[in-house]
């Protein structure tokens, strides 16, 4: 009995000694694998500083999946910074949207940062060949350069002026100057609080998870972008005397989800908004809903000529609105224009 009394600490310490072996070793193994548990845009939140203003995202490896011939034409690539620079990024650098997991462009009242999230082929070795052929100087710690002349003279731009490379994060980081790079690091290295920390910013991203593309914005960026113009303000009001009161929101964002093919149901339009109390999310679903059809108000037509099916659904004080749209309808993505639904 001496003998098992004493063996069993011994035997508690050896089992302590190899659960941290293999938390340390899968931890080391998560990192260089770039494994995350999250979903790509809760990551993508995660790297964003928390006064972030407007965030748009594109799930590269959902749009390849669709498996359409031009993603741009389905207003699939409207948030995306890589797609804008077209051949310019594999030209110069040597990868393209065919090696990335997903990108996300990250922006507050001043400056705007690409963040990019590298796929499997796309090792960090090759990442600085390609920084270095294209004349790049290496600054340490991840961090390149590149003079402004370089980077015209390959159509690159100045967003690729100032480059962080995080391995450990699995993350490219790019903008027009060191600050806001330096900005979004910190939030990606948990130095500073991320946008994922930001409840509103959380629950509104969490109602438009597993789309496509995704915009976010903060505060009434939202029900600017979507207001009607001046000369549809009388009829704006006339609907809202029928329907209710629209109220404002804390947090927006909409999203498309794209099933390939065409018809009248090849994508979903979601709409999400929080809100200040769960009592005005789950009042607005029933108002929203109700100005869902009838005329498109500040455009011709009908609004279900674009937008059909309306659906609401709330989750605390956050309301998401869902339409089926076709692939080639007005475009949704730029976050501006007349959308009395998604509106204040």
């Amino acid at each position: 009995m001496a003998r098992t009394v004493r063996s069993a600490p011994l035997a508690a310490a050896l089992a302590l000694v190899v659960l941290a072996a293999v938390l340390v070793g899968g931890w080391w193994w998560s990192a260089d694998s770039r494994a995350d548990v999250r979903g790509p845009l809760a990551s993508a939140l995660a790297s964003a500083p928390a006064d972030t203003t407007v965030l748009g995202f594109t799930d590269w490896e959902r749009v390849r999946a669709v498996g359409v011939d031009d993603a741009g034409a389905r207003d699939l690539l409207t948030r995306s910074t890589l797609a804008d620079l077209g051949d310019a990024v594999p030209q110069a650098l040597g990868w393209s949207t065919d090696d990335v997991r997903w990108e996300a462009f990250v922006q507050d009242q001043s400056a705007g940062v690409l963040v990019v999230a590298p796929g499997s082929s796309l090792g960090w070795g090759r990442l600085e060949r390609g920084l270095r052929a294209a004349g790049f100087t290496d600054e340490g710690d991840g961090a390149w350069s590149a003079e402004p002349s370089a980077l015209a003279r390959q159509g690159l731009g100045e967003q690729f002026a100032a480059v962080r490379l995080l391995p450990r994060q699995g993350l490219l980081v790019a903008a027009a100057e060191p600050g806001p790079v330096e900005e979004v690091v910190a939030a990606a290295t948990g130095r500073e609080p991320a946008l994922a920390s930001v409840r509103q910013a959380a629950d509104t991203a969490q109602a438009l998870a597993g789309n496509d593309t995704v915009l976010l914005q903060a505060g009434d960026l939202g029900c600017r972008g979507a207001a009607v113009p001046d000369d549809a303000a009388a009829q704006a009001g006339a609907a809202q005397a029928a329907a209710g009161r629209l109220q404002p929101y804390d947090f927006s964002g909409r999203a498309l989800l794209d099933r390939g093919g065409d018809g009248d149901d090849a994508q979903t339009a979601t709409f999400a908004m929080t809100f200040d109390r769960v009592a005005v999310a789950r009042e607005q679903a029933g108002v929203r809903l109700r100005l869902s059809t009838g005329p498109f108000i500040g455009r011709t037509g009908r609004l279900e000529d674009e937008l059909r099916d309306p659906a609401a659904s709330v989750d605390q004080a956050t309301l998401a609105l869902s339409f089926s749209r076709s692939a080639e309808g007005t475009v949704l993505m730029l976050g501006s224009g007349p959308l009395l639904p998604a509106a204040c």
